[in-house]
C-alpha cells in the first residue's frame, strides 16, 4: 500500500514536471521581456529570501522586467516578508515605484491569485523562486490563466534543500488536488 501512494506522489511530480519544466529559465539572458517579475517570498532569516531577491534584482538589472512584485505574508513587525523584501531591493539600487508589494501572499496559489490582475493576456510574469518551488507554481498559474514563466534563483546549502526537496515532492500532489477541486 505504501510502495503505491509513493509511486502516484513520483508519478503526479512528474507529471508537474512535464508540465512546466520548458518554462523555467537558469539563464537570464534567455528569459523573455515583459512587464512584471513576481518574487515569492519566504522567511527572512531562512536560506532561500535573499537569493530570490538576488535574482529578481538581476532580471530588473537586465531589463528583463519593468516591476518586481514582491509576494510575501506579513504577520507584524516581528514577520514582515514584504517589507524586508522592499527594503533589500530598493538597498539595492531598485527605485521603490519599481517595487509593488503584496502583503497577502500567505502561499504560493495566493501569491499567483494577487498578481493576476497586474497581468495582461499573452504578456507573461517571471515567477522567481528555487526550482524546486518554481514547477509548482507555474503549475499553478497555469490552472489560475496566468501566463507566465520562472526564473532560477540560486540554491540554498544542502541542508535546507533536502528539506525543500521533500517538502515540495508532498506539495506538488498536493496543489494537483487543489486544481483539480478547482
Amino acid at each position: 500500500m505504501a510502495c503505491g501512494g509513493l509511486l502516484v506522489l513520483a508519478a503526479i511530480n512528474l507529471w508537474v514536471f512535464s508540465q512546466t519544466e520548458s518554462r523555467v529559465y537558469n539563464d537570464v539572458a534567455e528569459v523573455p521581456r515583459t512587464e512584471f517579475a513576481l518574487v515569492l517570498g519566504a522567511d527572512p532569516q531562512g536560506d532561500f529570501l535573499d537569493e530570490r531577491l538576488q535574482a529578481g534584482l538581476e532580471l530588473y538589472q537586465a531589463g528583463k522586467v519593468e516591476r518586481l512584485i514582491v509576494s510575501g505574508a506579513d504577520y507584524g513587525p516581528d514577520y514582515d516578508e514584504v517589507a524586508y523584501m522592499q527594503d533589500w531591493l530598493v538597498e539595492h539600487g531598485v527605485p521603490a515605484e519599481a517595487v509593488q508589494p503584496d502583503d497577502e501572499g500567505f502561499r504560493t496559489r495566493a501569491s499567483i491569485r494577487n498578481v493576476q490582475p497586474f497581468v495582461r493576456t499573452g504578456t507573461p510574469v517571471v515567477i522567481v523562486s528555487q526550482a524546486f518551488h518554481d514547477y509548482r507554481a507555474l503549475y499553478l498559474a497555469d490552472a489560475k490563466h496566468v501566463d507566465a514563466v520562472a526564473y532560477v534563483a540560486p540554491d540554498a546549502p544542502m541542508r535546507a534543500r533536502v528539506f525543500s526537496e521533500v517538502r515540495e515532492f508532498l506539495a506538488r500532489p498536493w496543489a494537483f488536488l487543489e486544481v483539480m477541486s478547482m
